[in-house]
């Protein structure tokens, strides 16, 4: 196999020509059995219209798809590969013996659905660091024997391109690192096949690794586990030791040395929306905060949330991130901060958690309680989640500690810096349960590094769990 893929019009012709010569035969078999009923001499037109705004990709795939059954037929783009369509737009208008445009269909708009939008998800990405040296990278995790053209999609949104396989790149991963006996150990091996890659990128978990492997020699570094406030800070710390041009990656977030400039890796799988998510963490570059990236982020997890009714009273809610990830409940207000109450909201979602704020409903003079969460929790189909309390309801997080531990993950509680967190007038104290968050104003105008402080307090699950 070659090292590298060249993505060149006629590369790209070719592996579209492969891909469907492998879909027609797996989709047709012996036959289109059904396409046999309509007249072989019988014409036909069709055009495919875009249901919802996307970046286009796909062509040479719904061209190849098409010609293999029908040589003659004629196809007319009104919107090419990387260009952008709107909802009910024409992309593309196809003449044709009707037998052949119906057998291909499916296979053509199979194609043209999933690589538009994986490129259209990427854009989304490339859209939060426009501006920016920033770049959005791919990962192999891309569906079987459809790798090459899901990487072309990604360049058709904006994106670059990590490595192809296994053969053009050395990334060394945790068990590599066992197996070779330590970070300096494979790092040593990994010098001897350098000019063989286009890279050596080395994941360390802990800034004890890094320290290792930047003594080793790394260039290349993937953070992982590593909070995305911490990518600027060790950026900074580590600059006089590497110079600038090395690079700092974390899961989410990377940034060059040279300028502390956030770079998103995304990681890309099948189709939006019900793709999973990749692991983006915004942060703070240029004096840019979570407000800024509202647009993306509504486009990615839109706000969702309701009014829930139980014996006791209302509670009102509001949820944005992955569904599949764990949940971190904000109960209450903290006095005057909405607006920032909300900008975490969204921080938390960024960094991957279901996040959810709630609020009572019936009425906004009384304090949450834990029956309201346990009607919020039933209706998630939540079996626990994580409280920050902050407001009225920073003692609820104590109470829901204390009294209720199978239907709690972790508490925290988020008290204006320096401020006392509430007395409890019965019940248990917060002092004596819950952790203490005390935030000033520069954290609170800064939302991502206010979601970190939160994230790290819930990094690790109880021995229960």
């Amino acid at each position: 196999m070659t090292k590298s893929f060249d993505f060149s019009p006629a590369a790209i012709a070719q592996l579209a020509h492969a891909d469907v010569a492998r879909a027609l035969a797996e989709d047709v078999g012996t036959g289109d059995l059904t396409a046999g009923l309509i007249a072989p001499d019988q014409g036909a037109s069709a055009h495919v219209l875009a249901r919802e705004n996307a970046v286009v990709c796909g062509q040479a795939w719904v061209q190849a798809a098409i010609l293999a059954l029908d040589p003659q037929a004629h196809i007319r783009w009104h919107v090419q590969d990387g260009g952008r369509c709107e909802a009910n737009q024409v992309v593309f208008e196809v003449q044709g013996r009707a037998q052949a445009l119906l057998t291909a269909e499916r296979t053509a708009l199979n194609f043209l659905q999933l690589l538009s939008a994986v490129a259209t998800k990427t854009a989304t990405y490339v859209a939060v660091v426009a501006g920016t040296r920033a770049a959005i990278v791919d990962t192999r995790k891309t569906l079987p024997g459809l790798r090459l053209a899901q990487k072309y999609a990604v360049r058709c949104g904006g994106g670059t391109n990590h490595r192809i396989g296994l053969y053009d790149a050395v990334l060394i991963k945790e068990n590599h690192i066992a197996a070779a006996g330590g970070i300096a150990q494979v790092l040593q091996q990994a010098a001897k096949m350098a000019q063989e890659a286009d890279f050596v990128e080395i994941e360390v978990e802990t800034l004890e690794q890094l320290a290792q492997a930047l003594d080793a020699g790394a260039r290349m570094v993937l953070l992982q586990g590593v909070g995305a406030i911490a990518g600027p800070v060790v950026g900074a710390a580590l600059v006089g030791r590497v110079g600038p041009g090395a690079l700092f990656v974390s899961m989410a977030v990377a940034y060059s040395t040279a300028g502390l400039f956030a770079v998103a890796r995304m990681f890309i799988r099948a189709a939006a929306p019900e793709e999973d998510r990749a692991d983006f963490s915004p942060v703070a570059v240029g004096g840019a905060t979570v407000t800024g990236f509202e647009a993306d982020l509504d486009d990615l997890y839109p706000a969702t949330g309701g009014t829930i009714e139980h014996n006791d009273g209302a509670v009102g809610y509001q949820e944005r991130g992955p569904f599949d990830r764990d949940a971190v409940v904000l109960l209450g207000t903290p006095p005057g901060r909405d607006v920032e109450w909300r900008n975490v909201l969204a921080a938390l979602a960024f960094d991957g958690f279901r996040a959810i704020t709630a609020w009572t409903a019936d009425d906004f003079t009384r304090a949450l309680t834990t029956e309201d969460v346990f009607a919020l929790l039933r209706h998630l189909e939540l079996p626990w989640a994580s409280y920050v309390g902050a407001g009225r309801s920073a003692l609820l997080v104590a109470r829901l500690a204390v009294q209720h531990p199978d239907r709690t993950n972790g508490v925290l509680t988020i008290v204006e810096s320096g401020e006392a967190p509430p007395e409890a007038t019965g019940g248990p104290s917060v002092d004596d349960h819950v952790a203490i968050l005390a935030v000033d104003d520069a954290l609170w105008d800064n939302p991502e590094a206010l979601a970190d402080r939160i994230a790290e307090s819930f990094r690790y699950r109880s021995a229960t769990r």
